[in-house]
């Protein structure tokens, strides 16, 4: 009877110390950053647990919206310790344009890797695009009608964490379409 209990306490050992290795390798312990992760990127609600896998051991977290000066597009940057380490944009497109236009046209990532069933986002590692439902978008946001798309990338992705981009890029595109100005009273579409 000893010698079974030994036996199988071996694989569930083994088994525990490949989930610890694993967890290890999967981000950043929260005791290396001094800084909590937001619960918010320039205005738009994150889970920071979501978040929390792309961003880096550091002292200091700025959130930084960097308007282009372009009507229908905004980007917003996350900096660790005054260094760019996530990126997101929303921009208008014409109605009918596909993901991989999107994601072709702008920070030169391979995001075809992983298509949705319903080609409404496309990510990796690095990165994703998907459109966003924005119902009724305020006339300062989109006075013509068109698709909204969210796009986002990380400057580091180490460790890979294609399943964590996936969950950030749909929760924040859904959240997108949730905002005030993609629901805009009598703005219509």
């Amino acid at each position: 009877m000893h010698k079974s209990v030994i036996s199988r306490s071996i694989p569930l050992l083994a088994a525990t110390a490949s989930l610890s290795i694993l967890a290890a390798a999967c981000g950043v312990a929260e005791s290396d950053r001094d800084y909590a992760a937001p619960r918010q990127l320039c205005g738009t609600p994150v889970h920071p647990k979501l978040l929390a896998p792309f961003l880096p051991g550091g002292k200091q977290l700025e959130v930084v919206r960097a308007d282009s000066g372009v009507i229908g597009q905004r980007r917003c940057n996350v900096l660790v310790d005054h260094k760019r380490v996530l990126s997101m944009e929303s921009q208008w497109r014409s109605p009918g344009t596909e993901i991989a236009d999107v994601s072709a046209s702008g920070w030169q990532i391979d995001v075809s890797e992983h298509i949705a069933a319903d080609r409404t986002y496309s990510f990796s590692e690095e990165g994703g695009v998907s459109k966003v439902l924005c119902p009724n978008p305020a006339k300062e946001w989109r006075s013509t009608k068109g698709q909204l798309f969210v796009s986002m990338y990380t400057l580091d992705p180490d460790p890979k964490n294609e399943a964590g981009m996936e969950a950030l890029l749909t929760s924040y595109a859904r959240a997108t379409g949730r905002m005030p100005d993609c629901n805009s009273p009598g703005a219509g579409s």
